[in-house]
């Protein structure tokens, strides 16, 4: 159980002032609540560790330890822990494990999927310290909690199925060529096929630019050093994305629609990334606005975007890894492009490649 001398608790719900933001540190530091606002997840977890003796530099640089996103995640769960702990009238920083198994079940009751009440275990774990000797993640009662909401309520694939690679290059066939494109047009079709010549995900996509950029006759490469979800120290020098031209059908060639797109774009960036408004200002674009595009890409190709999204581009190219077998390309060369780990799978469906092909070859392909 939590102490109750580790976190100075000025009311009931120990409110007290936000810290100062990280001083010396590169990046977005992450959220604060305001001044006599409740304390947010990482507000209070450097409240308690400075209670233990931890220097403000040392929690600046832990509470860094998490990604952006997964500091917004978190937060989001540590205001429903707040709210059940308000509704229950318990102190939400001096909580037992029963506690915390209560509010998870309770949550699960309100028809939360276990990927969510998993998030809101690995939240409540990263905040307080450990139960009877474990961590609040992986304390017995949790495990055991978790693994009946798996049994009551196994995960389930957000698509039942997925869409033709094949109606999305067609659409994309019957487009004018390159030169003859509208701005916005030109700025989908390109999006369109680098999202499936790569299997990347938005996020990548997102953080590509022109300095990064080397270009040559028949390949593009962009060197990438943002953090991204699937960074570790181990391959962080090492993100590269090569995009490699299609000779059989110029207008499915990604390289070529690359090459367009950056000398129609070149006096309208304002900044070093690739994607650029289709709008004046012409400013950089948010992530939403990329996931638009590709959506609008769909439902131009006569799929349903009710049910399709963004992310399915990954999904839907990675889908014709079967597909890319039968035409040769390594399997090594498919974890890769994937981002994938585990290939158990694959060696056990699929028979040994002949060599010379390649991942997006094979995708573009599908159109015949």
């Amino acid at each position: 159980m939590a102490s109750a001398t580790m976190v100075p608790h000025a009311t009931q719900y120990g409110h007290r002032p936000a810290l100062a933001p990280p001083s010396g540190l590169s990046g977005n530091p992450p959220s604060r609540p305001q001044p006599n606002s409740t304390p947010g997840r990482v507000d209070y977890l450097i409240g308690r560790m400075q209670s233990n003796g931890l220097s403000q530099v040392a929690t600046d640089l832990i509470a860094h330890s998490w990604r952006e996103r997964t500091n917004k995640q978190y937060e989001s769960a540590w205001q429903q822990w707040l709210r059940w702990c308000c509704k229950e009238s318990f102190d939400p920083y001096s909580p037992s494990i029963s506690d915390v198994v209560n509010f998870l079940a309770h949550q699960c009751s309100t028809g939360k999927s276990y990927s969510t009440i998993n998030s809101y275990r690995s939240a409540l774990s990263s905040a307080f310290p450990p139960f009877d000797g474990h961590n609040v993640g992986k304390h017995p009662l949790v495990l055991r909690l978790m693994k009946g909401i798996f049994n009551t309520n196994p995960p389930k694939p957000r698509y039942q199925k997925t869409w033709d690679v094949a109606s999305v290059l067609k659409y994309i066939c019957s487009l004018p060529d390159n030169k003859d494109l509208t701005l916005p047009l030109l700025t989908r079709k390109l999006v369109a096929l680098m999202a499936l010549t790569s299997a990347q995900r938005t996020q990548t996509l997102m953080c590509l630019s022109v300095t990064s950029l080397h270009l040559e006759e028949n390949k593009a490469s962009f060197k990438i050093s943002d953090l991204l979800k699937t960074t570790s120290k181990s391959n962080f020098a090492d993100q590269t994305l090569t995009l490699s031209s299609f000779g059989q059908n110029s207008k499915l060639c990604v390289v070529k629609t690359l090459r367009e797109y950056l000398d129609r774009t070149k006096s309208l960036r304002t900044d070093e990334r690739l994607f650029v408004s289709t709008i004046k200002p012409h400013k950089g674009i948010t992530s939403a606005t990329l996931a638009r595009w590709m959506k609008t890409v769909l439902r131009d190709s006569g799929i349903d975007t009710s049910v399709f999204k963004a992310h399915s581009f990954r999904g839907a190219s990675t889908t014709w890894t079967s597909c890319a077998l039968a035409h040769g390309v390594s399997l090594h060369e498919i974890l890769k492009t994937a981002n994938w780990s585990r290939a158990e799978t694959f060696r056990k469906f699929y028979h040994k490649p002949i060599s010379d092909s390649t991942f997006a070859n094979a995708v573009l392909n599908s159109v015949n």
